[in-house]
């Protein structure tokens, strides 16, 4: 059997499948325990975490376990394929030490000032980086300094799996801000609060993946939640009249948590050009080209009074869809062995590489 190890140096906390049930989860890690769980009806699939004490074996069969060092994991002979979770460097250490394995760099975020050789690196790895949208596959592009090789960065989007519950009465005085309090969250109650002027009624609850500690928000009609698990969060999608993301200060690499709001059945309020939202939400209805305070109130006054827009999951970020591209990319490169030329990097270049 095939044998997958997924690396991830970067959580903030040890996860598993039980997590998404259990404990506040980040997109990234929730799309890792959706892809491996999935991959397991085809491969041998071990999740290895940097901040991991115990290992754990999932109902499928998954490992979820710590490593003593990178450079022992990936010296090892135990895997055929690695998908390495952001680190180009972690990516080089394994084509130095593993000639023979697949790489697979599996990009969440954006790739930044530092990381401006990326497509250079993956031609002297052999090795393939996976974005999570169009958007986001375009940025990197143009965040590189030189010529790139288009074929070595490919797109499948993230898989989304959302907890429906039957039981929860939709309000449409509720509004829900469900990020990280980076993505623009004081740019949200900024024009909440705004907004509140016109429609008082309103009510913004806030609730974040828990990378972040809560913010501490002394305004009228808002009600900050903290960290809620996914299947908390998800209630809280399917209780709102959409989710209230009018903010212009941070681009969706994805935008997991509109993936999720359309699958309940909840559209999202956000202006247009916010990353990969507009490829990524049920329709572009959603989207504004204006999040100034009378557009904003003029379509919550909208949807308040008329049905919102019917928006739907989408069948291409089923975990079974987004596992066959994985499943294909993996087989096609059981077909290829690395060019050995490219086996070994020079020490210069791999000491010039950052971690994210």
């Amino acid at each position: 059997m095939h044998r997958v190890k997924v690396v991830d140096a970067f959580c903030p906390r040890p996860y598993d499948e039980r997590s998404l049930y259990s404990a506040p989860m980040g997109g990234t890690e929730s799309a890792i325990v959706l892809l491996s769980e999935s991959l397991a009806r085809h491969s041998r699939v071990e999740v290895v975490q940097h901040c991991r004490l115990h290992s754990h074996t999932s109902a499928n069969g998954v490992v979820y376990r710590g490593s003593d060092t990178w450079r022992v994991e990936s010296s090892s002979p135990d895997h055929d394929t690695v998908i390495v979770i952001n680190s180009p460097k972690l990516m080089g250490l394994w084509r130095r030490n593993n000639p023979g394995c697949q790489i697979l760099l599996w990009r969440h975020n954006f790739l930044g000032n530092r990381h401006k050789d990326v497509f250079q690196l993956l031609d002297h790895y052999d090795a393939t980086m996976i974005c999570v949208s169009r958007f986001h596959q375009l940025d990197c592009y143009r965040s590189q300094r030189s010529n790139v090789t288009a074929s070595r960065a490919i797109v499948i989007p993230n898989p989304v799996q959302v907890f429906a519950n039957p039981y929860v009465q939709r309000n449409r005085n509720t509004l829900l801000f469900c990020s990280s309090p980076h993505k623009g969250l004081d740019e949200v109650v900024e024009r909440f609060c705004k907004v509140r002027l016109t429609l008082p009624m309103l009510q913004l609850r806030i609730c974040n993946p828990g990378y972040l500690d809560d913010s501490i928000i002394n305004e009228a009609g808002i009600k900050v939640l903290g960290a809620l698990t996914r299947p908390q969060l998800h209630a809280e999608m399917s209780a709102a009249l959409c989710i209230f993301y009018p903010q212009t200060t941070f681009r969706e690499t994805f935008g997991l948590v509109g993936a999720e709001a359309n699958a309940l059945g909840i559209p999202v309020l956000a202006p247009t050009g916010l990353g990969a939202l507009s490829e990524t939400l049920c329709g572009t209805e959603q989207l504004l080209d204006s999040v100034a305070i009378p557009q904003l109130v003029r379509r919550l006054k909208e949807w308040r009074t008329v049905p919102t827009p019917s928006v739907t999951a989408q069948t291409r970020f089923t975990p079974e869809e987004v596992c066959k591209t994985w499943w294909t990319l993996i087989q096609a490169g059981r077909q290829h062995s690395p060019l050995q030329s490219k086996a070994v990097a020079s020490s210069q270049t791999t000491s010039a590489i950052g971690l994210t």
